[in-house]
């Protein structure tokens, strides 16, 4: 029986106090959802609304914070495919978020933790309503998972 090992560092490079064990928690669930077996090691940026629009900026030519980026590293880099990548979520623009939808700012800080590492193992809700339809889903089962709606 091959076990999953996931090595999750959260950076939080806010002043805003954070629970990363959801962070954690969710991205595992959400590795396991996606069929990921195996030793993993993910980074989890938090940010400001300043850096999140400097990154969105030069990564996406959009000048305006966003919720989540993510971003893969190669398989064929000497991590041999171990090192998944790193999501970067920005903490002001999720807490607007969260209000703006009625949930807790820990349920977005899951979701958005979902959707970032959905994005890492390939699956991008913008190219068809089929990917679209299977991050909605895996989401919602990640937040299931964590008692969640």
């Amino acid at each position: 029986m091959v076990m999953t090992e996931l090595s999750v560092d959260v950076n939080n490079l806010t002043r805003r106090r954070v629970n990363s064990e959801i962070i954690k928690k969710a991205a595992g669930t959400a590795l396991k959802l996606l069929g990921k077996i195996g030793n993993f090691e993910l980074s989890i940026v938090l940010v400001g609304s300043q850096r999140m629009r400097s990154l969105n900026l030069r990564f996406r030519g959009k000048n305006n914070p966003t919720d989540v980026l993510s971003f893969g590293f190669q398989e064929d880099s000497a991590n041999k495919g171990n090192v998944l990548g790193e999501v970067v979520i920005c903490l002001p623009y999720a807490e607007k978020q969260a209000r703006e939808l009625g949930i807790s700012f820990r349920e977005n800080l899951a979701t958005l933790t979902a959707h970032g590492v959905i994005h890492l193992c390939g699956i991008d809700h913008e190219k068809s309503d089929e990917e679209y339809k299977r991050t909605l889903e895996i989401q919602q089962k990640v937040l299931k998972g964590l008692n969640y709606k």
